[in-house]
């Protein structure tokens, strides 16, 4: 047998019209992969980076809540710097003034003139 069994197939018009419908089946499968493909691997890179998105977003609120905190520290810490400090002065014009007076009662009961008397006028007292 020659190989020109197959070609009355091919010739004939039953044939012909069955070769074009695969054609144009494959070439349409062809095209709905090629195109599936493509979209799938955009609606990846958009969910990748709506995810990276979320995640920055995330990140950034802890970032700025530390800070926040931070800074709430260091106004706790700064009041009661001050806090401790006017309590400290507070303390130092009580002693100077005790002294003061020990000074005083020591030069009035030793029949001196008293403290106040040897002091310039213009002596800042606190």
């Amino acid at each position: 047998m020659e190989n020109n069994e197959s070609i009355p197939f091919i010739k004939s018009i039953g044939g012909r019209i069955s070769l074009m419908f695969a054609l144009l089946m494959i070439t349409g499968i062809a095209a709905v992969a090629v195109i599936s493909v493509l979209q799938s691997g955009n609606a990846l890179t958009d969910a990748s980076f709506n995810q990276l998105r979320a995640i920055r977003e995330i990140k950034k609120g802890q970032v700025e809540g530390y800070f926040n905190e931070r800074y709430a520290d260091m106004n706790v810490l700064s009041n009661m710097l001050e806090a401790f400090k006017q309590r400290s002065f507070g303390e130092l014009r009580t002693i100077q003034q005790a002294r003061n007076n020990e000074l005083e009662a020591f030069f009035s009961d030793n029949g001196g003139p008293g403290l106040t008397a040897h002091l310039p006028p213009h002596t800042v007292r606190i």
